[in-house]
């Protein structure tokens, strides 16, 4: 059994985590062509940072709302959360073992959607940290 903020702490580490990875990927891909990635990786982060900031904004209140104290550490996710992690981990991997999408879109795509995981995962502790001094 941990503090609630300890739960809001592993949910940021969790999309930080998910998303420096993602990024890597996407960095890899980019640094093997030719061609404007960054570009487009901005617009994708643009679109994927609005809605998971919004995601972990309402995976904090349910976790602030919760009526006991602590709770087991993983309660930081719903049971919907997890199995949204395990069919998006399944799918990208499926995609990038088929070989058939080109390194282009995992270049832009994943770049700009692992830097908007990161970013709502840092910023998630960032807020929590920031909000415990008041």
């Amino acid at each position: 059994m941990v503090r609630k903020q300890w739960l809001i702490v592993a949910n940021g580490l969790l999309w930080m985590a998910a998303g420096v990875n993602i990024a890597r990927i996407g960095i890899k891909c980019a640094l093997s062509i030719d061609g404007h990635a960054y570009l487009w990786a901005i617009l994708v982060f643009a679109a994927f940072f609005t809605m998971f900031s919004r995601v972990i904004g309402k995976n904090t209140k349910r976790i602030k709302a919760m009526v006991e104290p602590k709770a087991p550490l993983y309660k930081f996710l719903t049971l919907k959360g997890y199995l949204i992690i395990a069919f998006m981990m399944t799918l990208g991997i499926v995609l990038r073992s088929l070989g058939t999408i080109p390194d282009t879109f995992f270049a832009f795509f994943y770049t700009g959607l692992g830097s908007a995981l990161t970013l709502a995962g840092l910023l998630s502790i960032v807020k929590l940290a920031l909000h415990s001094q008041d």
